[in-house]
């Protein structure tokens, strides 16, 4: 089952191109499918996760989540 979810792109300090969603529930995501254009930090966005029990993370930072239909939003 998927979740709906709001937050705040932010830049992880774990090497290059390591992106977290400080989501607006309180929860630390770790996009492993973030795209391009979402990769600024300060970003506000809204997704959907995708079931993925499968994924690990390395930096451990946040819950890894599979994410789709990433979309702007407004300050």
């Amino acid at each position: 089952m998927s979740k709906i979810v709001t937050g705040r792109i932010i830049l992880l300090p774990f090497g290059i191109d390591s992106w977290g969603i400080e989501g607006d529930d309180g929860q630390n995501y770790e996009p492993v499918n973030l795209p391009d254009p979402f990769k600024a930090e300060g970003l506000r966005i809204g997704f959907r996760i995708l079931p993925s029990p499968d994924l690990v993370s390395v930096t451990m930072w946040g819950k890894p989540v599979k994410i789709d239909n990433p979309e702007l939003l407004d300050e």
